[in-house]
């Protein structure tokens, strides 16, 4: 059997595994497409990549096991409240720069700087309002992260996980390196980039 990746995750190919079924996945950037074939189409695909698979023309992507797929999750988890602060933070700045609110010290998000936008005031209650909203957006954009942060410390210290506790030991400062999983499965550092 072969299907394509997609946001689903790895359940169907796990479960058609446990169940004694051959099963790959393919990226769909990988699927080889005829010329001016542009449309996307369910049924003829279904068709069409099973024909493909027999002509050896598909590449199956890696899949990881499942304590692999919960150390990306951890490293996803913590990317995207890193990006949830950063976009908050943004949007708070922009805010004040609309209204001619600047803050002249050297660091931005430090103690006085949050005790800087502690003392603004606004005449209008809209602002006041908005002021507040963007106060606790970005309160709870920090508190995100920084949760994101402590499981991450904990998950470090832990080992990468109790069902194996010395798998990742030798990446744990390097945590992008987890959405690559097993480097042994590239044969040169000039397959592992492309």
């Amino acid at each position: 059997m072969v299907y394509e990746a997609g946001p689903t995750g790895f359940g169907l190919y796990r479960e058609l595994r446990r169940h004694g079924y051959h099963c790959e996945i393919v990226a769909p950037s990988l699927i080889p497409r005829r010329t001016g074939d542009r449309l996307k189409n369910d049924r003829r695909d279904c068709c069409r990549l099973p024909e493909l698979s027999r002509s050896g023309e598909l590449k199956a992507i890696w899949v990881p096991d499942e304590a692999h797929e919960a150390v990306r999750d951890l490293c996803q988890a913590r990317e995207d409240a890193v990006q949830m602060r950063l976009r908050s933070r943004q949007q708070f700045k922009a805010f004040l720069l609309r209204h001619d609110r600047r803050y002249f010290g050297k660091t931005s998000w430090t103690k006085t700087h949050e005790r800087w936008i502690a003392d603004q005031r606004f005449d209008h209650a809209g602002q006041s309002i908005a002021l507040a909203e963007y106060q606790s957006t970005g309160r709870s954009g920090r508190q995100a992260a920084r949760g994101a942060v402590e499981r991450l410390t904990t998950t470090r210290a832990r080992g990468g996980g109790a069902a194996q506790p010395g798998r990742y030991r030798q990446r744990q400062r390097h945590w992008p390196d987890c959405e690559i999983g097993d480097f042994s499965r590239f044969k040169s550092a000039r397959d592992l980039m492309g």
